[in-house]
């Protein structure tokens, strides 16, 4: 038997498919939307991560799988910069940054702000800032971000933790 031709499969004409966006080819390769800046050399980004157009990345381990909307920062933890002393400039008393752990399978929404650790299989909803870790596989949103539902919960939950 013949070789299908380009656009053939099993010897049968295929319709081509429309473009998708994010590309197929990101369930392997990450991609990085435009205007995205990585702060430092300091990042670890795992297979089929998305990440939206003008983030702000530094020190981070992001997981396999991880969608991050546009405009996300990701900061190298909350104590960037020391502020105790009144006698000498912010500038000049210096920080302290970590590596920050965004775990596998993690949807972080348009504009929010981490400055902490997030857990497996959890969401962090638009516009929010996270300042405390946050478990797999919660959801979390507002400012500072709290708790605000559960991905394993069942549908329909009576405590409203997750809608059907």
């Amino acid at each position: 038997m013949p070789r299908p031709r380009a656009g053939e499969a099993d010897g049968r004409p295929t319709v081509p498919r429309p473009a998708s966006f994010p590309p197929d080819y990101l369930t392997i390769a990450p991609w990085a939307g435009f205007g995205t800046i990585f702060a430092t050399p300091a990042v670890w980004i795992g297979r089929g991560v998305y990440i939206g157009a003008n983030c702000n990345i530094a020190h981070c381990r992001i997981g396999d799988d991880t969608l991050l909307g546009s405009n996300v920062t990701i900061l190298s933890g909350n104590r960037q910069h020391h502020f105790d002393r009144l006698d000498v400039p912010i500038r000049q008393q210096g920080g302290s940054h970590r590596t920050l752990a965004i775990g596998r399978d993690v949807w972080i929404g348009n504009g929010a702000i981490v400055l902490d650790d997030v857990g497996d299989q959890a969401i962090v909803a638009a516009g929010s800032v996270v300042t405390r870790p946050v478990a797999e596989r919660t959801i979390v949103g507002g400012n500072p971000a709290r708790v605000i539902g559960r991905r394993d919960a069942p549908v329909g939950a009576s405590d409203g933790s997750r809608a059907g």
